[in-house]
């Protein structure tokens, strides 16, 4: 047989091979959604302690080859009390938040609940002298009132899909103090994992195939490392900015909004929307004009983050279009939930450097150029 109809063979074969598999998984998209979150749920201990270990690496660092210089111990011990003392570390800043934040959440429960309870002193006053007045607070506890009964009713007729959520977020809660103990693993014997990989490989694989695997695990880190470093630091300047605004402005629940900017900024390009939306409304219910007023200011800061700090930040970072970004959102939050939202993106982007590396280098090497 020829080459070229060798080549013919192998391309037609490679279509009806993508065919195949095409018709196979959108034939049966739900048992491979349900495939793939049971196999999310069973590895989320896995994912959280991957996470957090990839965020408190530098720390780790900073306290072994810093902090730790000094002590006069063995190298594997000094890992690990780096490694707890990052983890004690967030621990700590986890409980310092939650003494702050929990108040401000019980005043803005308190402030929900009894916002029926402002309408009926508003109306008893005697504002509702005036018509025009008097009805606006009319359709008020009206709006209240159904809101109130709407609310009742769901959690009557839905409780046991709210247990089943309850069920859910205690389930996510013991993945995470598992994922804290996978985290002190991670990090105290990571050379350790380094080793034992490339052992594994060296054994069954190729030498060149150690070297491509071993350059695409580095950069594959280098880009997570980056992502992940670069976005907490873009998030906590964009949370301080938000915070500073909020106090100068004399706005509500100033250190509560700006931990929400915090956690929904670490999302690209629309995590910043989504977290505008729950502030919103938390003002929406104690002061419309503050409401306002935020949504100017979180506009601003949005455009000044986007365009001058964000790009600064994160200029290591692989830049990856925006439909990527967003098919990579759907697919890793569908699967992952929070964890996939925070990881798909630096995945995705080394995964798209390498195939643009791949596909450019195919296009040289046949004298192409693609523009």
């Amino acid at each position: 047989m020829k080459q070229e109809d060798k080549e013919l063979v192998i391309t037609y074969s490679t279509i009806g091979l993508l065919i195949a598999i095409y018709y196979l998984v959108f034939s049966n998209m739900s048992s491979v959604l349900n495939a793939l979150n049971t196999l999310g749920s069973i590895f989320s201990p896995f994912l959280y302690g991957l996470l957090i270990a990839f965020t408190l690496y530098p720390l780790a660092r900073i306290y072994e080859y810093k902090a730790l210089s000094g002590v006069k111990i063995k190298a594997s011990a000094k890992r690990k009390i780096a490694a707890l003392l990052a983890i004690v570390t967030l621990i700590m800043v986890v409980v310092v938040l939650f003494s702050v934040l929990i108040p401000q959440i019980i005043n803005g429960v308190n402030n929900v609940i009894n916002y029926s309870s402002i309408i009926d002193t508003l109306t008893a006053s005697d504002m509702s002298d005036n018509p025009v007045i008097n009805d606006l607070l009319v359709m008020l506890y009206d709006v209240a009132d159904d809101l109130l009964n709407s609310g009742l009713s769901y959690l009557s007729s839905n409780l046991t899909t709210l247990l089943t959520m309850g069920y859910s977020y205690v389930n996510n809660v013991v993945n995470l103090i598992l994922g804290l103990f996978i985290t002190f693993f991670f990090l105290m014997d990571r050379k350790y994992f380094a080793k034992l990989a490339r052992k594994l490989m060296y054994a069954v694989l190729p030498p060149l195939s150690v070297r491509n695997i071993t350059r695409v695990v580095k950069l594959t880190i280098v880009n997570f490392e980056n992502y992940i470093s670069g976005k907490l630091l873009d998030s906590l300047i964009v949370a301080v900015i938000i915070f500073i605004c909020m106090k100068l402005m004399n706005l509500e629940y100033a250190i509560l909004i700006a931990c929400i900017c915090f956690v929904f900024n670490i999302i690209p390009y629309f995590g910043p929307i989504i977290g505008a939306i729950p502030c919103t409304v938390l003002l929406l219910l104690v002061n419309p004009m503050s409401a306002f007023l935020f949504l100017i200011m979180d506009i601003i800061v949005m455009q000044i983050d986007g365009n001058l700090l964000e790009p600064k930040i994160l200029s290591k970072s692989v830049e990856v279009p925006v439909f990527w970004v967003l098919f990579t959102l759907i697919v890793f939050g569908e699967i992952f939930g929070f964890v996939g939202l925070f990881l798909g993106v630096p995945f995705f982007a080394t995964l798209y450097q390498l195939v643009s590396e791949d596909v450019n280098k195919r296009l040289k090497q046949k004298g192409l150029e693609v523009k």
